[in-house]
């Protein structure tokens, strides 16, 4: 295990915007887990496996390599326990894990209407093609004197 290469994941895993964002829906989810006491610490570790596996390949597409499996684990095993640190500041509120940036929420900011019963994002409807003839239509009929 390396150190270093540990805390490059979790810096990695707060610096990045689309990570951040993961690991806060992650937080959430461990929450209400919380709440409904049944957290389990060994699963949180599996959960938060996924987010180190993506750092992983993103390191290694950024930079040419890859961060290996004990250094992804030791990294599970830090982020539930920043996890479990932070519990007290998620109950008195201090850290809003319920306002997190879902998909839909990204999907709104990026000037894509999310429709969710078509399940698709869809671009904003602008000027038809309809309404652009019948304001040449119009112009044309005041103007032809």
């Amino acid at each position: 295990m390396n150190e270093a290469s540990v805390i490059e994941i979790i810096n990695i895993s707060d610096n990045s915007e689309g990570f951040y964002n993961r690991k806060m829906m992650m937080w959430k989810n461990l929450y209400a887990k919380h709440k409904r006491g049944v957290f389990d610490s060994i699963k949180a570790e599996k959960l938060f496996d996924y987010l180190t596996t993506s750092i992983s390949r993103y390191y290694k597409d950024e930079f040419g390599t890859a961060f290996s499996k004990q250094d992804r684990n030791a990294a599970n095993k830090a982020l539930v326990s920043e996890f479990v640190e932070a519990l007290p500041e998620i109950e008195k509120g201090d850290i809003d894990v319920k306002t997190v940036m879902t998909p839909q929420v990204v999907r709104a900011r990026s000037g894509k209407y999310y429709n969710p019963v078509r399940r698709r994002a869809t671009k904003k409807q602008g000027i038809g093609m309809f309404s652009i003839v019948v304001v040449g239509i119009a112009a044309y009929l005041i103007f032809k004197k």
